[in-house]
């Protein structure tokens, strides 16, 4: 049984010879060090069941268990914690099938002191960044990829976007209009391993039915009249990306049945042509209808539907997340005083009020113009109750959203303001000890360095996509 402190920094050493063991021990104490002594793998994972370490020293022979096995298993359970690994028979091909499963480094018995502080140091900063930018996160999801919204439905609905972004599941995203489904379908395309790929959407509504199929799978030249020459259709210009149809439930009943059996097959002819064309695209799709209704009343084909709703997101009105209207509305009032040239910089309470107690049936693009419009109209650095439209200041009144508290507004941060618009006292002393962007490019910086400029290693370990840590290196000017 591992005897397991209360210290918050521990390292845990794996070796079965005690005699290591302690000298491991007594050398790291001196660093400051609490440790941890296991003499296998049992032991090692009956005590990463008690306590969150730092690091863990792990030797490759153990007597249960090969330490690249365990190796593994640490990787599906503790993703980010650093694993060096120990050996008195090292070889090349044993150190890099250690490094391809994840180990933070490998060191060779007799231990160099100095070679084993260097390395720990390194671990343990990846370990606190990687814990400071946790909880930075939590502060963060406020905004997601460009979607702003911290009401407990918003979570719950970034949650479903990172766990379906990993894989190709087609997506139905349900909503009223003004929700914000595109952003969404957005969201899902930068989140997944297509990101790199390009995000094509078509709005389904706005294209005449006639016009619809040729629109998506495109046309030769001399297929009808006005075809002068080949059209690429949007279905073919997504390959390798992401395809979003916007209100399909608006799609003609003919063409739904070669958009089936384009998602049967991923293949298609463009109009007037013969050859049959593949592609690899991802679908997502969206309406502000009840998809069971149209179903059930034969507009919208039950086969086409079934292929749709793999994995459902249906996003709520804003009546039904009012706490997110402040965070919405300062974010808009930032983003039009500046490109206005107001002096704007917040709400008096009774305005918030109002603009919580109203039922926004246009959701967030009515919430977008009404503030747009208030800004445009008036002056001062307060949007007052006497500023906002006469529908908004008659809400409020036997309305249960006039009962919501009213948030305060955020210190200023730099930056465009999206998303940065509250912070509760907890978070402003997170915020306050380092700026977000800093802990992440430090953060990435270390990574980088800890795996020897390997952008794949990092990406794995930071559990982010390739192309997403890609843009983040060049966003931040790194080299590695």
């Amino acid at each position: 049984m591992p005897d397991v402190p209360g210290n918050a920094v521990q390292i845990i050493v794996v070796d079965d010879e005690p005699a290591i063991q302690r000298l491991i021990e007594l050398d790291l104490r001196k660093e400051g060090f609490p440790v941890v002594k296991c003499g296998n793998g049992a032991e090692l994972f009956e005590a990463l069941a008690k306590c969150d370490p730092a690091a863990v020293l792990l030797d490759v022979r153990l007597p249960d268990e090969d330490g690249h096995s365990i190796l593994k298993r640490i990787r599906e359970q503790r993703p980010s914690l650093p694993v060096i690994m120990m050996t008195a028979h090292g070889s090349v091909d044993s150190a890099v099938d250690a490094m391809k499963l994840g180990a933070f480094d490998f060191l060779l018995k007799p231990i160099d002191r100095t070679r084993l502080h260097v390395s720990l140091k390194n671990a343990v900063t990846m370990w606190r960044l990687t814990r400071r930018l946790d909880q930075i996160e939590k502060v963060r999801r406020r905004e997601f990829e460009g979607i702003l919204g911290e009401s407990d439905e918003m979570q719950a609905i970034y949650t479903i976007i990172e766990n379906v972004a990993r894989s190709d599941a087609t997506v139905f995203v349900l909503g009223e209009s003004g929700v914000g489904k595109e952003l969404i379908a957005k969201a899902i395309h930068a989140r997944s391993p297509r990101a790199p790929g390009p995000f094509v959407p078509i709005n389904c509504a706005a294209i005449p039915s006639n016009l619809l199929e040729s629109e998506l799978f495109g046309h030769e030249k001399g297929a009808f009249t006005g075809a002068d020459r080949l059209r690429i259709g949007c279905c073919e210009e997504a390959d390798r990306g992401t395809l979003f149809l916007d209100e399909i439930c608006e799609m003609d009943f003919n063409v739904q049945a070669k958009l089936l059996r384009f998602l049967q097959e991923r293949t298609f002819k463009r109009v007037g042509g013969s050859k049959e064309i593949r592609v690899d695209v991802r679908i997502l799709a969206a309406t502000n209808r009840n998809p069971e209704l149209e179903k059930s009343e034969g507009r919208f084909r039950e086969d086409l539907y079934f292929r749709l709703n793999v994995v459902c997101i249906e996003v709520p009105p804003l009546r039904r997340r009012r706490a997110d209207v402040p965070l919405l509305s300062r974010h808009f009032l930032s983003r039009f005083a500046r490109e206005n040239r107001k002096e704007f910089t917040d709400f008096t309470p009774e305005a918030m009020r109002r603009l919580m107690a109203y039922d926004w049936p246009g959701n967030v693009r009515e919430l977008q113009h009404v503030i747009e419009g208030v800004v445009v109209l008036n002056s001062g650095t307060h949007v007052t109750e006497a500023n906002l439209p006469p529908q908004i200041r008659a809400a409020g009144t036997g309305n249960a959203g006039a009962d919501v508290s009213v948030p305060a507004a955020a210190p200023a941060t730099s930056g465009d303001g999206a998303g940065k618009a509250i912070a509760t006292p907890a978070t402003q002393a997170v915020l306050e000890i380092l700026p977000f962007r800093e802990v992440e490019k430090r953060v990435i910086a270390e990574a980088l360095r800890g795996c020897g400029g390997n952008v794949a290693d990092a990406a794995r370990r930071l559990k982010l996509g390739q192309a997403t840590l890609y843009r983040k290196i060049k966003k931040y000017n790194l080299t590695f």
